[in-house]
């Protein structure tokens, strides 16, 4: 994922887990409401059932996000 400098800041809530690494730039998450700033080679873990959202990004900024089932054996919810 390659950030904008104006990204989506709306709340999230999602059915599954969800791992995200900043592979560059910079951006600020809010996780159940705590303020997280991260850098490159930072990481979250963001666990199903948890509000969140973007706060700021650098322009270009990269991520990986990777998303597993909230319950073993079980795919994640479609989205799109």
């Amino acid at each position: 994922i390659v950030s904008s400098a104006a990204p989506d800041s709306g709340q999230q809530v999602q059915d599954w887990h969800e791992w995200v690494l900043l592979l560059a730039g910079a951006a600020e998450l809010e996780v159940a409401g705590e303020r997280l700033p991260l850098s490159t080679r930072d990481w979250v873990v963001i666990p199903a059932g948890v509000p969140h959202r973007v706060l700021s990004t650098q322009a270009g900024t990269e991520w990986l996000a990777v998303h597993a089932p909230a319950v073993v054996g079980e795919p994640p919810a479609a989205h799109g």
